[in-house]
């Protein structure tokens, strides 16, 4: 997964992916999407992993203004004419949808708790889960917002970049200033893993998409693009 996902993604041929407006319109939406991540970090970091029932609950509702938020950026893309850009935002949208309605639905239980319906608690929290764990994959659909399509399943040289590469430089140093500290931190376990004092670690989903899509803007060639060393999973 790590080397392959982003060259499979450059390769694959997304139809239809026209530009109404052209390249200043897919800028927009990549930093809409990097706030996007960013307000969905915040809202993951009330974590409701391996904790009592009573921090669940005050972290559960200290999560939804930040989903909600992080919906306002993709909701004002949803009609938009540009195919790579409505469906990167459709199922961002569908995906906050989810977890905020899995959030929603914790609280309820939670709040008048019956041992009948542990059942729906446990349903509740891996719907949370599933959603969490989409987000990545649903952000990686802005490949096609930043770049055209490959004409071949292996292809070679410069990649076609819509945004130009001013405005892909923005847009990195954009994410670094909205991700300092979990790159920071990421940094510091992946030396610690080099130096073999761990083994793994964990990063949220947000982060993971906002290295994801730093990589899809920094790599120039598909030849660069093959080889990737951060993302998350086994070779």
């Amino acid at each position: 997964m790590k080397t392959a996902i982003l060259i499979l993604m450059l390769a694959f041929i997304f139809s239809a992916n026209a530009c109404a407006q052209g390249p200043t319109e897919n800028y927009d939406f990549v930093h809409d999407l990097t706030t996007c991540l960013f307000r969905l970090q915040l809202a993951a970091l009330d974590t409701i992993e391996d904790a009592e029932d009573e921090v669940v609950l005050r972290n559960l509702y200290n999560q939804l203004p930040n989903l909600l938020q992080a919906k306002t950026y993709m909701k004002k893309w949803l009609e938009n004419e540009n195919n790579a850009i409505k469906a990167t935002a459709m199922d961002m949208y569908i995906d906050i949808s989810n977890i905020e309605n899995g959030a929603r639905g914790l609280i309820d239980k939670l709040k008048a708790p019956n041992p009948e319906e542990v059942s729906q608690i446990a349903d509740h929290a891996k719907n949370m889960t599933d959603a969490w764990n989409r987000i990545f994959q649903s952000s990686g659909l802005a490949v096609w917002v930043i770049a055209e399509p490959a004409d071949s399943e292996d292809p070679k040289g410069k990649i076609p970049f819509i945004i130009s590469k001013e405005g892909r430089q923005e847009l990195i140093k954009y994410i670094d200033k909205m991700f300092s500290d979990e790159f920071a931190e990421y940094q510091d376990l992946m030396n610690r893993k080099k130096g073999a004092l761990i083994e793994e670690f964990k990063l949220s989903a947000p982060v993971w998409s906002a290295l994801h899509l730093r990589e899809l803007l920094s790599k120039e060639t598909y030849e660069e693009a093959r080889v990737l060393d951060y993302l998350p999973g086994e070779d």
